[in-house]
């Protein structure tokens, strides 16, 4: 099931002991972690809504779906295991890091079986109203319920061979002015579909076919970002992508409109 492969981004630490504190340091995802099961356990949605990020809670009727998710885990926790997934940041000017990341599911277990609840967590270093809880599904053998999901930006070439999803950002033109980042969850069409991966580096776009790959062979476009607009931006083609199935060649304008 997709939605039980969420990645989740890195917090901050509480800076006390109640549910709803979220700044003033590193967050540990494990401490994060108990923290959800207790407010599940005992249906606290007050401090289990405090646990997302304020932009998620502007997006999306967060309270709304933890309600649906109470409702759908109607259990209290006998046993629980975190494990530890994947996680990356994003650099900044200063070779710091704008934002961390890491991912994990929760094991439940209760009388009335076995839950799992995958987690997604941000720490934007400067933009605490990002940072926190994202995404989370609650899921119980085929079953499951999501609470956060924003779909976010979705921006596609006007040759339509090119789409991506910023599914955690709050804009195209967000991630330029960070001048650093890594977008995953993008598709190229050309007779079949490829996965994308497009890394974002000061005002330059580079888009690879596959996933975690920087292999130069697999550049399908490559060239500086311009004309970025809330609804569309142009990357002008630098050089000769290597990628034997890229139609783009140096010189090229290559167009992106807002999808949705």
């Amino acid at each position: 099931m997709k939605k039980l492969t969420a990645v989740i981004f890195a917090l901050i630490m509480f800076c006390s002991l109640t549910a709803c504190s979220l700044f003033g340091g590193t967050l540990n995802e494990e401490t994060t972690a108990e923290k959800l099961i207790e407010c599940f356990d005992k249906k606290d949605l007050q401090n289990a809504e405090k646990l997302f990020s304020k932009y998620v809670r502007q997006k999306t009727d967060v309270k709304a779906q933890l309600t649906k998710a109470f409702e759908f885990y109607n259990s209290e926790s006998i046993e629980t295991k975190y494990e530890a997934g994947s996680g990356e940041g994003g650099k900044d000017d200063n070779d710091g890091y704008s934002y961390e990341c890491e991912s994990g599911i929760i094991t439940v277990k209760t009388d009335d079986g076995t839950f799992e609840f995958v987690l997604t967590m941000f720490t934007y270093h400067s933009d605490e109203d990002k940072t926190g809880i994202t995404e989370l599904t609650v899921s119980k053998g085929e079953s499951y319920v999501d609470v956060g999901v924003y779909a976010g930006e979705i921006w596609e070439s006007a040759d339509g061979r090119i789409s991506f999803n910023m599914e955690y950002e709050d804009s195209f033109a967000s991630a330029v002015k960070d001048k650093w980042r890594i977008i995953q969850d993008g598709t190229y069409t050309d007779g079949k579909e490829t996965d994308l991966y497009i890394k974002i580096k000061k005002d330059e776009m580079s888009v690879f076919a596959g996933r975690d790959d920087y292999d130069d062979d697999k550049i399908i476009l490559r060239g500086k970002i311009e004309n970025v607009k809330r609804s569309s931006f142009e990357i002008a083609v630098n050089q000769n992508p290597k990628s034997k199935f890229s139609p783009y060649k140096k010189g090229d304008k290559v167009l992106f409109a807002l999808k949705s």
